[in-house]
């Protein structure tokens, strides 16, 4: 590969950069070599096979920042740059297309950049590539080799990010029987993708696992490494946390596309965690170059001592942190399975592969943990060399000596296995700031690798942040009796060692602690103070104090102050971090505690002793001696369990509370669909029967209709005979009415003609003109009116005599109106002549009225005739109406009936429908009901679990019930807290006689502590009974103190040695697990009451504790003798400071100079 010709196509590979907030200057370094590499070597390609980010949760600003822009300077120098998607990468589980990459918003340098979320084939440079992003089931990725026809897949080179089975983990772990820790077998991938599903490919390179190999699938005949359908794994570019102990071959990987061939560029910044002899590290003899800006891990035969000797001065060489020691004693093994660290979460297809607890043979007696590499490393001092005391382990023990009900006792693995992962879960309590959400199934899955929103190797974390407070330089201004400022240098002015600070009353000799402690936490250790209280009274302005770090850190509090006012300002390196002063006092004081890795409360129990502060540890209530034990014996786990189970308890109460709701729910559900069902089977019988009764009625009712029709059928032949008389009867009947009226009329006129004709007899000329004149144009008119119409039959010859009629009485009434003249000579003549032919007509009006009279009788005859032929057809018809209304009744009557059948059989069948409708929905509400009983008996099975560990964990009760059940635990009487603290106390106390031993002249003491500090726990329980242990190599076993003689029983003096010893017990147990590690002591006229003995025993103790845990120890007194005590040959020199109240306020003096210009 280096001598390829320039001509030559490279594509540059890597994964696992994990840009994250710890360590990000170490990964900004790595990706700036990465991107140099990158232009180095004219590479066309650079493939990223997942990882970039760490965490799926939300990242912090300048982290997404400091990984856009290394994609950005990459994209500058190279033409293409791909992104595989990787586990840690998503923004969800199982979701694919939305990523925590979204953030970046990569899609602004496309087509450069871009990010490959799918399954998919692509030919880059006459190359076929095979891109495999992460998914849950890994399944998805084969199926996507197989596909490929073999020609094709030989030709195909694959970017994923898997998990394969037997991959390399962990390169090197620690052997548990070691005193120092030596490489050995390294950890693999448990899993059901094995290589061999990718053989058919040329070449598959991919991310995940951080260490960097190569798997071949088998041994050719010749000695020469055949690459092809191997499977590489990039590896993190860098150390990334303890896991990566050891394994310094990590870079990037230059590959050729055309060979297939490959090469590792090693990263010279790689290595950021190693490991330091202890004794050399004490001596003084470390290489500081190699030591500086990396993570490193003590070696040796650790003590509480000399860890903490040899942390501290690691820290002040510039290493970013000290890996946390743990004794065997206080070793909490996690549990986790052998494939901790970044980058290797388990696939959900491969879960059921992995085991929680114990490791296989081959590997029982590695320390495969990695998060208690260190504890396997160290040996116990001579006298702690009991087992290490193992949570998980101690757990099992636990449910094992509890006397459980029986759906307990049933479920005893289960409920192991909660406790367990209970104490694995707690580490996620401490590191989030936030309150963190847990789901209780994944306590109780078998197979589950996830806890909250943080992966098993999530949870290890990494080293909490230490604030190594060793003091540089104290300045007060107008403070308390302090006027003007008064500067104190503590490497030239307090050198360090065992200070006395003297001086009478008054003279200001607590202003130096006081200032200290105000300065930090704005609170003094007097009480009753007002907050301007601490202004010196004749200035009553401008009070400031100035604390500084040598770790470059600065406090500055303000009070009344012309320019800041009453502001507190933290700087570093004399730069102001504003991101550390907020609005109101209390945030910004929260803000300096989270800096400084502790509050005043804890400050003034571990830093400060005084009377006011600390009176007396052994007075204070059982709650507070427990709490601050437990703290120092590094036990705060317990109380993270019991968050941890508070919230499990929220969380499986609110799925309980929901359960209910839907059972409540369903059950009136099923309660209202009962009762509608029954109704509605009700409905449909009726109606069925009523159906059936319709049906019935149907069928008489048809035959009815039947034998009517058949009737009505012969009948309608006569009446269609018929039809035509009825229609000529009819015609004629209007004629015969019509002739009627004439005929009427007729004799009407013959009779009113008659008597005309005699009145025209009696009177001669009067009148008689006019009438028949009259008369006659009427009658001269009527034949012609009636020669208009067209009568047939009957009423024609009614016509025909009509007429000759009117034409006769024409000419009679013409012949009379003649003869009416007034007669003349001329005329008598006429008028007889006339007289003749009226006379002849009158015979023939006679003779045609007479034949008139004899037609109209005949007529009328007829008339009748056809008046009773009308009246039978009439009669006729209406029966045939009746039948046949009858029968049109009888078929409306079926056709009712019918539809009457019809509606019934239909509501029938509606019914019908409806009742198998809502027995179907009443069966699923069933079901559903019967799942959700079974779901919440599950629950409140489950619930009863977190209940167990819930009540195992309470700081104040004595017994535990495993359930409901009042019944007592047979085994045991102590929760689980007391058990691991019984387990506990053992160090506790001895440490506790050896400063007690220290502290007195003789030994008598020294046992009565070690059988006392039990009973200080509770002394107040009648089910507690007062332990006593016997004495070890350093106590006296013949002055050994009975256990009756009780710390209340002691003399002042002896109280004030156990209350000293204790004390200093618990400041170097606390300070080895504390985020604050302050450099000094401050110790306000404690000692004074102490006889001379004692005082001269604590000026010993407090030089050791000067050179071994603490640079300043400075001591206010009034004791004369506490001062001249000679703290031995080997102890640091003693430095007598004394405080004076000069003219400008409170002046210090040492060896007869004025110190800090006061």
């Amino acid at each position: 590969m280096r001598g390829s010709s320039a001509g030559t196509v490279r594509w540059l590979l890597l994964s696992d950069l994990h840009f994250k907030h710890q360590d990000l200057d170490r990964v900004r370094q790595t990706a700036q070599w990465i991107v140099a590499e990158a232009q180095r070597n004219q590479v066309r390609r650079v493939v990223i096979c997942g990882d970039l980010l760490t965490s799926r949760t939300m990242q912090p600003t300048h982290v997404l920042s400091a990984c856009y822009r290394f994609i950005s300077l990459l994209s500058d120098v190279v033409p293409r740059v791909h992104i595989v998607l990787g586990n840690h990468d998503l923004a969800y589980r199982r979701d694919y297309q939305t990523t925590a990459l979204d953030a970046l918003n990569i899609k602004r340098l496309a087509p450069y950049v871009s990010l490959h979320s799918a399954i998919t084939r692509h030919e880059w440079d006459g190359r076929r590539v095979l891109l495999l992003p992460f998914r849950e089931e890994q399944n998805e990725l084969t199926e996507a080799v197989t596909v490929l026809c073999p020609n094709e897949a030989r030709e195909t080179v694959a970017f994923a990010h898997l998990a394969i089975n037997k991959a390399i983990t962990q390169r090197y772990v620690v052997g548990a029987d070691v005193e120092y820790p030596r490489p050995t077998n390294s950890i693999t991938y448990r899993g059901f993708t094995g290589p061999d599903r990718f053989a058919s490919l040329g070449r598959t390179f991919t991310g995940h696992f951080h260490s960097h190999q190569t798997i071949i699938q088998g041994l050719s005949g010749s000695d020469k490494v055949d690459l092809r359908g191997s499977i590489t794994y990039l590896g993190a570019p860098l150390q990334l946390n303890w896991a990566d102990l050891y394994d310094k071959q990590r870079g990037v990987v230059l590959f050729d596309p055309e060979t297939l061939k490959h090469e590792l560029l090693i990263n010279p910044h790689a290595v950021g965690y190693t490991t330091a002899d202890l004794q050399q590290v004490l001596d003084g003899h470390v290489d500081k170059g190699s030591m500086k800006d990396k993570h490193v891990m003590l070696l040796g035969k650790l003590t509480h001592f000399k860890y903490a000797m040899a942390r501290d001065k690691l820290l002040s060489l510039g290493v970013r942190s000290v890996r946390n020691w743990i004794p065997p004693r206080f070793a909490f093994h996690t549990g986790r399975p052998p494939f901790s660290g970044l980058g290797s979460s388990v696939p959900a297809s491969d879960a059921a592969a992995q085991r929680l607890e114990e490791p296989t043979n081959n590997e029982a007696g590695l320390a495969t943990i990695t998060d208690r590499i260190s504890g396997s490393m160290s040996r116990a001092e001579p006298q702690a060399k009991t087992r290490a005391l193992d949570l998980i382990a101690e757990a099992r023990e636990y449910v094992d000596s509890v006397d459980l009900n029986e759906p307990l006792l049933l479920r005893r693995d289960k409920l192991v296995q909660v406790g367990q992962r209970m104490i694995q879960a707690s580490r996620e309590i401490a590191g989030q700031d936030g309150e963190v959400r847990l789901n209780h199934q994944d306590f109780l899955e078998n197979s589950s690798h996830v806890i909250g929103t943080k992966t098993v190797t999530e949870l290890a974390g990494a080293s909490t942040h230490i604030f190594v407070a060793e003091p540089h330089t104290l300045t007060i201004t107008n403070f308390f009796g302090v006027r003007n400022t008064l500067h104190i240098d503590f490497r030239q002015d307090l050198t360090r060692g065992l200070i006395f600070l003297v001086g009478d009353n008054g003279s200001g000799k607590s202003t130096i602690i006081e200032a200290m402690v105000w300065c930090q936490f704005g609170r003094c250790i007097r009480s009753g103070l007002g907050v301007n209280d601490v202004i010196n009274d004749n200035v009553g302005k401008s009070c400031s104090v100035r604390l500084e770090f040598a770790n470059g850190y600065a406090i500055t509090r303000y009070r009344r102050h012309k320019i800041h006012g009453n502001r507190v300002i933290v700087s570093l390196c004399g730069k102001p971090q504003p991101q550390l002063e907020h609005p109101d006092m209390r945030t910004t004081q929260a803000a300096i505690n989270e800096l400084l890795g502790t509050d005043y409360e804890t400050y003034v129990r571990t830093v400060m002793l005084s009377h006011e502060s600390v009176a007396s540890f052994l007075t204070s209530t059982p709650t507070q001696r427990r709490s601050l034990i437990e703290t120092s014996l590094g036990l705060s786990i317990l109380d993270q369990c019991g968050e941890v189970l508070r919230l499990l308890l929220r969380d499986i109460d609110t799925d309980i509370n929901e359960v209910e709701k839907k059972l409540e729910g369903v059950t009136r559900t099923m309660e209202y669909t009962e009762r509608r069902l029954q109704g509605l089977d009700r409905t449909h019988k009726r109606l069925e029967a009523e159906a059936k009764k319709a049906v019935i009625a149907l069928e008489a009712a048809i035959q009815d209709h039947a034998s009517r029709q058949r009737h009505y059928k012969k009948e309608q032949i006569y009446l269609g005979l018929s039809m035509g008389f009825r229609a000529q009867m009819s015609r004629l009947q209007n004629q015969i009415h019509v002739e009627k009226e004439n005929l009427q009329q007729l004799k009407g006129s013959y009779s009113e003609l008659q008597e005309q004709m005699q009145a025209q007899k009696l009177n001669k000329y009067a009148g008689r003109t006019f009438w028949l004149g009259r008369r006659q144009e009427k009658l001269d008119k009527r034949p012609m009116t009636m020669a208009v119409t067209h009568p047939m039959g009957f009423r024609k010859l009614f016509r025909v005599m009509g007429t000759s009629i009117l034409c006769c009485l024409s000419m009679a009434v013409g012949s009379l109106l003649g003869l009416l003249r007034t007669p003349t000579r001329d005329t008598r003549i006429i008028q007889d002549h006339d007289a003749e032919k009226i006379n002849a007509q009158k015979h023939d009006q006679q003779a045609a009225i007479k034949g008139l009279g004899q037609d109209i009788e005949k007529a009328t005859s007829r008339l009748q005739s056809l008046k009773q032929e009308e009246k039978q057809a009439v009669d006729h018809a209406l029966r045939m109406g009746e039948r046949l209304a009858e029968a049109i009744q009888a078929q409306e009557a079926c056709e009712a009936l019918r539809q009457q059948v019809m509606i019934k059989q239909r509501d029938a069948a509606t019914y019908k429908h409806l009742v198998e409708t809502e027995d179907s929905a009443l069966y699923s509400l069933r079901s559903e009901h019967d799942l959700l009983a079974s779901k919440l008996q599950e629950l409140t099975a489950n619930r009863e679990l977190f209940a167990f560990w819930s009540s195992a964990l309470a700081k104040r009760t004595p017994r535990i019930s495993s359930s409901s059940s009042p019944r007592p635990m047979a085994n045991t009487t102590a929760n689980f807290r007391e058990h691991i603290l019984v387990k506990l106390l053992s160090e506790l106390n001895t440490l506790l006689a050896q400063v007690l031993t220290v502290l007195h002249d003789d030994t008598r003491h020294a046992n009565m502590a070690t059988g006392m500090l039990r009973s200080l726990f509770d002394s107040d329980s009648d089910d507690i009974k007062i332990i006593t242990s016997s004495s070890g190599p350093i106590l006296d076993r013949k002055l050994a103190l009975p256990p009756s003689l009780a710390y209340a029983k002691r003399s002042s003096g002896e109280r004030k040695r156990v209350d000293l010893a204790l004390f200093f017990t618990l400041l170097q147990l606390g300070r080895a697990g504390s985020a604050h590690r302050a450099h000094y002591l401050l110790v306000d006229e404690v000692f004074d009451n102490l006889d001379k003995a004692g005082q001269a025993a604590v000026v010993r103790w407090c030089s050791v504790m000067s050179q071994t845990t603490v640079g300043w120890i400075v001591v206010i007194t009034h004791s004369q003798f506490l001062i001249e005590q000679d703290p031995g040959e080997e102890a640091a020199k003693v430095l007598v400071v004394t405080a004076r109240m000069g003219p400008g306020g409170t002046e210090l003096f040492t060896n007869g100079r004025s110190i800090g210009g006061g």
